[in-house]
C-alpha cells in the first residue's frame, strides 16, 4: 500500500470492509421475518409479564377453611340457574317442563 495512491488505498479498505460486513447485512426476506416475529414474540411476553404483574393476586384461603366453604356452599339456597354452576346434570335438557312428569292425567 506504500506504492498505492491514496484514493485506490480507500477504495480497497471500503472493499475490504463491506465484503467483512457483507455477510452480516445480507439477509433473505425469510431472516428477515424470522427475526421481526422473534422481537415481536419477545415484545408480547414482555407485555403479557408487565400486565401480569399488575394484576391483584388471587386470595387463597387456608387450607382449614375450606371445608367451611364447602359447608357454607351447601346450605346456601339453588337461586338462579345451577347448571351454570355444575349442579344440576343436563341429561333431559330440551325437554320441555311438565312433559313426561305424570302420566296419569
Amino acid at each position: 500500500m506504500a506504492g498505492m495512491p491514496h484514493a485506490i488505498a480507500t477504495h480497497l479498505l471500503l472493499l475490504a470492509a463491506a465484503l467483512a460486513t457483507g455477510p452480516a447485512l445480507a439477509q433473505t426476506p425469510a431472516e428477515r421475518a424470522s427475526r421481526q416475529l422473534n422481537r415481536e414474540e419477545q415484545q408480547d411476553r414482555a407485555r403479557d409479564a408487565a400486565e401480569a404483574a399488575r394484576e391483584p393476586q388471587p386470595i387463597v384461603p387456608p387450607a382449614q377453611v375450606l371445608p367451611l366453604e364447602a359447608d357454607r356452599n351447601s346450605l346456601r339456597p339453588d337461586v338462579g340457574r345451577p347448571e351454570e354452576a355444575g349442579r344440576l346434570g343436563t341429561g333431559n335438557a330440551g325437554m320441555q317442563p311438565g312433559l313426561n312428569q305424570n302420566t296419569q292425567r
